[in-house]
């Protein structure tokens, strides 16, 4: 992990260490590369996070951030909503999914991801043209 270009090698900080409440630091990310806080209070770069882990992130967010009927099916897998996501800045979810979704695009998907994942994923593009396309 690099910070203000020292390398501080593989670094895993405590989320709960620097900030009294996960919300908080949602409300307001720190500058810099994108952190992403587990549910563990763990915070990491998405370059370090499991591609699995990267794609559930990021279909978390895509759940809480668009209208019910463009949820994931749940053919695909049952959408579980947590009451906190909805609580997060909008700014805060729009860099995790930015960044979330610029680090799958980096993976070998076919590899990394099961057949269910990847039908999600052309799920979310889909939905988020349509999205786009009606102005919502």
């Amino acid at each position: 992990m690099r910070l203000l270009g020292l390398d501080l090698g593989e670094c895993h900080v405590r989320a709960r260490d620097l900030y009294a409440h996960d919300s908080q630091f949602r409300q307001k990310p720190p500058r810099g590369p994108f952190l992403w806080l587990t549910q563990k209070g763990e915070l990491k770069r998405p370059h370090d996070m499991a591609s699995p882990h990267v794609y559930y992130a990021l279909r978390m967010l895509f759940n809480h951030s668009v209208p019910p009927e463009f949820r994931t099916p749940v053919s695909i897998h049952p959408v579980k909503l947590y009451a906190d996501v909805f609580g997060w800045s909008a700014e805060y979810r729009r860099a995790a999914i930015n960044a979330l979704s610029d680090e799958l695009r980096t993976r070998n998907l076919r590899i990394d991801l099961d057949q269910t994942m990847r039908d999600g994923l052309r799920w979310m593009n889909m939905a988020a043209r349509l999205i786009a396309a009606m102005g919502i």
